[in-house]
């Protein structure tokens, strides 16, 4: 049976309601506000939300936005009923993620009407998501005993070439054959270690209370994950001079086993999937007006189609018949699901657009004080400074049509010390200026400071 949650702090609308729809055999519960409507949604996830705007203690946005935050109750279908339909207010609801809206008073057939709407949609929604699943499994079935023959072959051919040429194979040989079987090893490896991965996720996916417990867990030194990943597949491609890093070290709302495998899959796909000689770019940053970790990983490799986008859940290899490069694409698609899982969201974005990168620098000094004792206006033995702090600036990179910081291109934003630094790609076509904040301050109201830019063009 349907269950349906509505959250309604007047009494006589709520069980009105109730009763409407037990009429028409939904499983209805009424909850008198927002928290224990909260509180009973994660506890019994229903099928839909019918939710009030307007109500004390816990409002129908924030039940909404508690409610989207959470990996167990995010996707629930949720209607707002509200007194006004006031435009601002409408589209607050829309972009929390409200699926619909409902006047009062309105009538028996507007409310079965929306709740039947959403519910159809619903599943058409989970028929696709199963739809793509079960092109995943096929995908996988397809290309796994190809994927398994192929390091496999190379173990077994590096391995004869041993058995064969090893009385007259010179040591130095045997040390390069005996590489080439571990690395056709370590591919096998990972491979299964890759599948096994993907059919946990999945199985996560399906236990609400599994996810929930991931909300637990932190990496508090992202950052030191980040180095040592990159640096390694820098390395190991030999590519360091291509890479550059730019970061923050924050706890984040992630395992550091997850963290790490996200990072492993994206840093890999990012030198395997472009030339040497062309920039990778990794750069970690939180954003101060949502609060979130946000992790960019850059290449210049060949382009994406928005079909080859949109299939990466189909966990299919773009354009594999023209490149030779390994793998079933899953390391992208577990990167994909440990994000998701964790109340995250992976884009991958292509452009064919001509780019170019600047890099701008701002420095500015904290304010030391004499403490001049005999009053001679110079330091003297014996003397001390006072520090008096550091006013906090920002830097952003802002298309010249724009002077609002939610509009940039690039930003720095830290509380720690007395340098800004950006270095990220631009379109060749834009047009940028760039714009200093003096966001908070501790000692005088006017600062001075020194600011270096320049541009470099991709190759």
């Amino acid at each position: 049976m349907t269950k349906i949650l509505v959250i309604e702090d007047e009494e006589s609308v709520r069980a009105n309601i109730v009763e409407r729809l037990e009429a028409e055999d939904f499983y209805a519960v009424g909850a008198e506000n927002g928290l224990v409507g909260v509180i009973w949604a994660r506890e019994n996830r229903p099928d839909l939300i019918i939710c009030d705007v307007m109500m004390p203690e816990l409002d129908g946005h924030a039940v909404l936005n508690l409610l989207r935050q959470d990996p167990l109750t995010a996707t629930i279908p949720f209607i707002f009923l509200t007194a006004k339909a006031d435009k601002v207010d409408l589209r607050q609801g829309m972009e929390l993620g409200a699926d619909d809206y409902l006047t009062k008073p309105f009538t028996k057939v507007e409310l079965l009407g929306a709740i039947a709407t959403r519910l159809n949609k619903q599943v058409a929604v989970a028929q696709e998501s199963e739809n793509k699943l079960e092109e995943l499994r096929r995908n996988i079935t397809d290309a796994m005993p190809l994927e398994l023959l192929n390091p496999l072959n190379e173990i077994f051919r590096f391995s004869r070439m041993l058995i064969e040429e090893y009385d007259s194979a010179k040591p130095h040989e045997i040390l390069e054959t005996a590489q080439n079987i571990n690395t056709s090893a370590l591919s096998l490896h990972r491979l299964l270690e890759n599948f096994i991965l993907y059919a946990q996720i999945e199985l996560l996916i399906k236990n609400p209370e599994e996810i929930k417990s991931l909300s637990k867990c932190y990496t508090l030194n992202p950052s030191d994950i980040i180095i040592k990943l990159t640096t390694e597949r820098a390395q190991q491609n030999n590519r360091e001079e291509d890479l550059l890093l730019e970061f923050v070290n924050t706890a984040i709302r992630i395992g550091e086993e997850d963290f790490r495998k996200v990072v492993e899959e994206l840093v890999d796909n990012a030198f395997k999937f472009s030339e040497a000689g062309t920039l990778v770019t990794v750069k970690a940053a939180v954003d101060n007006d949502d609060n979130m970790f946000k992790l960019w990983i850059t290449n210049y490799g060949r382009q994406m189609t928005p079909e080859q986008i949109g299939s990466i859940g189909a966990c299919m290899q773009f354009e594999r018949k023209f490149y030779q490069q390994q793998g079933l694409g899953l390391g992208l698609v577990i990167a994909k699901r440990i994000t998701e899982v964790h109340g995250g969201q992976l884009t991958v974005q292509s452009s064919n657009s001509k780019t170019s990168f600047v890099a701008l620098t701002l420095a500015w000094d904290r304010f030391v004080e004499l403490n001049d004792t005999n009053t001679n206006g110079r330091y003297d033995v014996g003397e001390s400074f006072r520090d008096r702090g550091l006013n906090n600036l920002d830097l952003y990179l802002v298309n010249t049509e724009s002077n609002a910081p939610a509009g940039s291109a690039c930003t720095s934003i830290s509380d720690v010390d007395g340098v800004e630094h950006i270095f990220c790609p631009v379109p060749k076509s834009g047009k940028y200026k760039i714009r200093v904040q003096f966001r908070q301050q501790f000692n005088r109201a006017t600062q001075a400071y020194a600011l270096a830019w320049w541009t470099v063009p991709v190759k």
